[in-house]
């Protein structure tokens, strides 16, 4: 019996270091981090602001939030892939004087699936964009980049705007 309860406490101990690996994050209608000004956590799911922040994400869900699925602003540099941002009222991702990195995410069901303003810098990758109501907004001297290998259709408009770009 000894020998059991021991292989069990093992068993346990090992299964909860190797857990944060295997799991992925989802933020569903809830705060994930402080909100710069003008940004709030409470109806937007993940936001990312500061120069000084550099933040890498996979495998991350923001769904179903009333407002933004993940805002990236004042200056922030992020990287996002194989993630989905899906089912918020307003845009699946905003991102508003920063760089964001898309790869290989699905951005569906929002109210807008990028938008980019204010001198933003996204760049997408495998990005699948679509049922979404508007599925670019680009304005204020931003830019959505393309590597040519995305999948953006059937949202009710802005099914273009993206600068292509050659891959390397």
């Amino acid at each position: 019996m000894t020998k059991l309860v021991r292989f069990l406490v093992f068993l346990l101990f090992v299964t909860a270091l190797a857990l944060p690996i295997w799991t992925s994050r989802t933020v569903e209608g809830q705060a994930a981090t402080e909100a710069p000004a003008g940004f709030d956590t409470l109806t937007n799911g993940i936001v990312v602001g500061g120069v000084a922040n550099k933040v890498v994400m996979v495998n991350v869900s923001s769904i179903n939030n009333s407002n933004t699925g993940l805002v990236v602003t004042a200056s922030a540099n992020v990287q996002i892939r194989d993630s989905v941002l899906s089912n918020n009222a307003g845009a699946g991702l905003l991102v508003d004087n920063s760089a964001v990195d898309v790869q290989s995410t699905g951005l569906s069901n929002n109210g807008i699936g990028i938008v980019s303003e204010n001198a933003a810098t996204v760049r997408i990758s495998n990005a699948t964009i679509s049922g979404n109501g508007t599925g670019l907004s680009i304005s204020g001297g931003a830019v959505v980049d393309s590597f040519g290998n995305n999948q953006i259709a059937g949202n009710l408009s802005g099914n273009s705007g993206v600068t292509v770009i050659p891959r390397q």
